[in-house]
């Protein structure tokens, strides 16, 4: 029988339909986890769908939850649904995000609200809720950047969403950590993912790979050791951290 150490536990993974929120999921899952599968609108119900689909198909238990985590209600509404559906919360992981790629001189007053009511605001209420809702010994885990950790153009918006995100993650690390919840944020470099295509250009592709020492573009499965660490009952002891995953691409 395969060893399921989070057997019992509840996990949401918010944009769990596709990329790094759907493999985080699955792996949850085949460690034993009941999931919670977020998508945020009808274009990614689908998706989600078959994450779910993919869960039961292993012998697990997920169920679908849509929110529009920029609406603070609905955000709210989420959490209040999975702790109807699953009777408690053990394990948030947050991958939601959203980029423009755009020198500061021409970003728009409404490019930027857009961003942050992702990258920050909702960040930021989804890791209130969290707080307030996970049971004791509980795992969060944001998806952050590398980016605030780089010189680089282009990037302003999202990557000053972020280092907030880094800030509320060892903030609420030091309030909520007495009753052994660990709070940490994953921080990639660029990943071969249509999140990081969508702004890319041939120049730019060949300079994130250049700037590995390995000469490529990460993929979503480098990061599931590590998630996998800090969902875990050994990952105890790394709290309030923003840890970079990229390769060797950049250090702080």
């Amino acid at each position: 029988m395969t060893f399921q150490p989070l057997t019992g536990k509840v996990a949401l993974v918010t944009g769990a339909s596709r990329s790094m929120g759907r493999l985080f999921a699955l792996d949850l899952a085949g460690r034993g986890a009941a999931v919670a599968v977020h998508y945020n609108s009808a274009s990614s119900r689908a998706d989600a769908e078959a994450v779910a689909m993919a869960v039961a198909d292993g012998g697990g238990r997920a169920a679908l939850f849509q929110a529009d985590l920029g609406d603070l209600s609905a955000l709210v509404g989420l959490f209040d649904a999975v702790e109807e559906a699953f009777g408690g919360l053990d394990i948030v992981i947050n991958t939601a995000g959203k980029i423009i790629k755009k020198p500061i001189t021409d970003m728009s007053e409404e490019e930027f609200d857009a961003l942050h009511a992702v990258n920050n605001k909702a960040a930021f209420f989804c890791l209130r809720e969290a707080g307030r809702r996970l049971r004791d010994h509980g795992r969060i885990v944001s998806v952050g950047t590398s980016l605030t950790a780089a010189t680089t153009g282009l990037y302003s918006a999202y990557a000053g969403g972020k280092a907030a995100l880094e800030a509320y993650t060892r903030a609420l690390a030091k309030e909520i950590g007495s009753r052994g919840i660990t709070v940490n944020a994953l921080c990639p470099g660029p990943l071969d993912t249509p999140f990081f295509h969508a702004g890319a250009t041939p120049e730019s592709l060949a300079w994130a790979k250049a700037m590995s020492p390995v000469g490529r573009l990460g993929d979503i499965a480098d990061l599931v050791p590590l998630v996998r660490l800090l969902t875990s009952a050994e990952g105890a002891w790394i709290n309030g951290q923003a840890i970079l995953i990229n390769g060797g691409m950049v250090a702080r």
